[in-house]
């Protein structure tokens, strides 16, 4: 369940959309083939178009634009940054100038870099919010063992592989509240987090301590639980509700394989 703070990775929503009835596996699938898509092309229309698919998946989930909108607010920092780093330390040897900033001339390559790798970390995390969101995290753990049960004939511990995927995504949301909840005992003892960036950084050490000792006591605690109750490793799992394909996931894989199968036969025949 999605809870008051702002970060929505982990965080499930339940509904019964066709997206929420979808098989996690289906899922995990199609966005891989966004993911893929993103990578293998540079085209920014077409990445505004992949955008635009992802927001009305996104909006078809019914969890409102206004609460994405507030939830990418603090990855725009990541997307401005990785822009930033293109533009003063890629295409040096471009002697096409876009623009200057003082002395620093920018390269027409160097602008394209940071369009191009920007807008592709803003397409995966979009990406993820629409498995996170849309499909609980044991329901995405088990997804995860099925799509890798082919690798235990190399004796990857794929069962142990899902189990920490599992606890991962659930404590996700258990640590941001328990951040939210210190911030803001430490804001009524007096402690600010605001002032210049050495203030800033001097005084979160009264957050990230706190925090730091509470995650190890909660792993404490985790790891007791689990060895109670009798969890051995590599032992396989049974489930209580097994994943099963029904038509709408066969019709959205097989939408997916042809339009990734289009993207590469248009990639190759342009190239």
């Amino acid at each position: 369940m999605i809870s008051g703070n702002q970060f929505l990775i982990g965080q499930y929503h339940p509904g019964t959309t066709p997206v929420h009835r979808l098989d996690p596996r289906t899922k995990i699938i199609m966005i891989l083939a966004i993911m893929i898509a993103a990578l293998s092309s540079s085209s920014l229309p077409f990445y505004g178009s992949l955008i635009a698919l992802l927001l009305i998946i996104l909006a078809s989930c019914r969890l409102g634009l206004r609460l994405i909108a507030r939830s990418l607010r603090p990855v725009l920092w990541f997307v401005a940054f990785t822009a930033l780093f293109h533009l003063f330390f890629s295409g040096h040897n471009d002697p096409d100038i876009a623009f200057s900033i003082g002395s620093f001339n920018i390269s027409r390559t160097a602008v394209s870099m940071a369009m191009v790798f920007s807008t592709r970390i803003f397409i995966f995390v979009l990406s993820t919010f629409v498995v996170s969101l849309t499909t609980g995290p044991l329901a995405l753990s088990e997804a995860i063992i099925s799509l890798l049960k082919p690798l235990r004939w190399l004796k990857v511990p794929v069962y142990d592989l899902g189990m920490i995927l599992f606890i991962a995504l659930r404590f996700i949301p258990v640590l941001a509240d328990e951040i939210e909840t210190i911030r803001k005992a430490q804001f009524i003892r007096g402690i600010k987090f605001s002032g210049s960036m050495h203030n800033r950084i001097k005084r979160s050490l009264a957050l990230i301590l706190p925090v730091f000792f509470s995650a190890l006591r909660r792993a404490d605690d985790l790891s007791v639980a689990i060895e109670t109750r009798g969890y051995k490793s590599g032992r396989p799992r049974s489930s209580l509700n097994p994943l099963k394909l029904s038509s709408l996931d066969l019709a959205v894989l097989s939408f997916t394989f042809l339009a990734a199968a289009s993207c590469l036969a248009g990639s190759i025949w342009l190239w």
